[in-house]
């Protein structure tokens, strides 16, 4: 499954310096995730047959991001969205399609603040979005039976996380909203999102950092 590939840790947390330039090392020092790569579901396949899970009690396998495409439909329902789907053997597998994804002015920009983000909270220097650290994670949801692979940004240094392990952190950027229509786009269309996200996963800590229009870091609320 990770022929070819460095095996990725999971990283602690450690608070962002502020105030910060997310604008550095994007033309010098950041390695960009190939637009074409995508993992298909045979990944969690092989992950859970390697980790003995018994398929007769599986429903649903999926990645995490298919779930928040289903899961938000309700609060977006102006926002279209694909998945590539087969039935075998009494499971589910859901696989990524990119259909309906929006692209916007400056997009690599503001995708690269995420990931800053991330090496800043991570202490790395170097920005990688072309590895991540992913869980597999077996639960119920509702009546139904799923496995799910989902990335993890970093986990807290103590505590107690999923099985004993340490607790996982989500780390998100956002632009801090200059006027109150701003602040409820922010509650109506991000806090959703943020939340389902760590839900899905088990994550219960999420550190926001956020920025100014120039991509300035200036505050982690909590830190």
């Amino acid at each position: 499954m990770f022929r070819g590939r460095p095996i990725i840790c999971l990283l602690p947390y450690k608070p962002a310096s502020l105030p910060a330039d997310l604008n550095a090392g994007f033309e010098t020092a950041y390695t960009k995730k190939d637009d074409w790569e995508v993992s298909p579901v045979d990944t969690i396949i092989q992950a859970g047959t390697a980790a003995a899970v018994d398929w007769s009690k599986v429903g649903l396998c999926t990645y995490r991001n298919n779930l928040n495409k289903v899961l938000l439909t309700p609060v977006s329902l102006d926002n279209e969205w694909a998945v590539d789907a087969c039935f075998w053997g009494g499971t589910l597998f859901l696989d990524i399609n990119k259909a309906g994804n929006q692209e916007y002015p400056n997009q690599d920009k503001f995708v690269y603040y995420g990931y800053k983000f991330e090496a800043l909270c991570t202490g790395q220097d170097h920005v990688d979005s072309s590895s991540e650290f992913a869980v597999l994670v077996q639960y119920r949801l509702g009546s139904h039976s799923v496995l799910m692979a989902a990335e993890i940004d970093c986990a807290k240094e103590e505590g107690d996380g999923p099985d004993g392990g340490r607790p996982y952190v989500e780390l998100k950027t956002y632009k801090m909203p200059a006027h109150s229509r701003a602040v409820a786009i922010m509650y109506k269309d991000k806090h959703p999102r943020w939340w389902l996200q760590s839900f899905l996963a088990g994550v219960t800590t999420l550190v926001l950092g956020a920025r100014n229009h120039t991509g300035q870091l200036l505050k982690v609320p909590g830190q």
